[in-house]
């Protein structure tokens, strides 16, 4: 079992496969869950999912940050988040729950069908997810605009929720 950090990656069957006709039966175990692994070109195993191991949200220049093993940067996505009459609460958490599409409320609005969202909160209040509304009108990412949550572009989103697995820890920094 290899470890770096705080990710886990343990390979079994890891055996050479010349005959390129014939399909790997090894798996990349990872974080306790199971994906099957391609050879790379040079004969190591890579994972066929990319899997987030820390997402790192920094209010000041309205960017998240996700992090894949070993620290590597993985992607940077400009977000909004909360104004300054309802702002996005900072510190440490992690992904409580995972929701394709939900129905968000608060004391002066309710917006269905909210996509892709990733609650950072215990009682699941402040969420990572799409905001197609905001695209829809137009609106740029980079500038805070929301209620508490992080609006992240509906494609970043979506890659977001397919890759980021529960208990994954995030950090929300001023």
């Amino acid at each position: 079992m290899a470890t770096t950090g705080s990710a886990k990656a343990a390979y079994l069957n890891d055996i050479a496969f010349p005959d390129t006709t014939e399909r790997p039966r090894a798996w990349l175990i990872w974080l306790g869950r199971r994906y099957p692994s391609l050879p790379s070109a040079f004969g190591r195993r890579r994972p066929m999912v990319e899997l987030i191991a820390a997402i790192v949200v920094d209010l000041s220049d309205q960017k998240l940050y996700a992090y894949g093993a070993a620290e590597t940067l993985l992607r940077t996505v400009p977000v909004s988040t909360g104004l300054a009459s309802s702002p996005t609460p900072t510190g440490e958490g992690k992904v409580y729950g995972k929701h394709r599409s939900v129905t968000m409320r608060g004391s002066s609005f309710v917006a269905p069908n909210v996509p892709w969202a990733l609650c950072v909160t215990p009682d699941q209040v402040i969420c990572l997810h799409g905001a197609p509304w905001q695209e829809a009108a137009g609106q740029r990412f980079g500038v805070p605009r929301s209620h508490g949550c992080v609006r992240v572009p509906s494609p970043h989103a979506r890659w977001l929720f397919e890759h980021t697995p529960l208990g994954t820890p995030v950090t929300i920094r001023p």
